[in-house]
């Protein structure tokens, strides 16, 4: 009766583990997309900010407004 209670116990636990494993890597994906998004919004920004810069260096017309309607 002793080895029944244990495998019965036993189960329970295993599911669990599994359960949190599973949601482990659901995170550590998760995780790893926001990353990637991170990076692709950092690089932008730094394209963009390079081009504002280059648009406003001395000698050079910064854009403007067409006054065609």
């Amino acid at each position: 009766m002793q080895l029944q209670s244990s495998v019965d116990q036993r189960a329970p636990q295993e599911k669990a583990l599994t359960k949190a494993r599973r949601r482990i890597r659901e995170l550590e994906q998760k995780v790893g997309q926001q990353q990637l998004d991170l990076d692709f919004f950092r690089e932008a920004l730094r394209h963009f900010e390079e081009d504002q810069r280059r648009s406003s260096a001395p000698g050079e017309t910064g854009s403007s407004k067409s006054s065609i309607r």
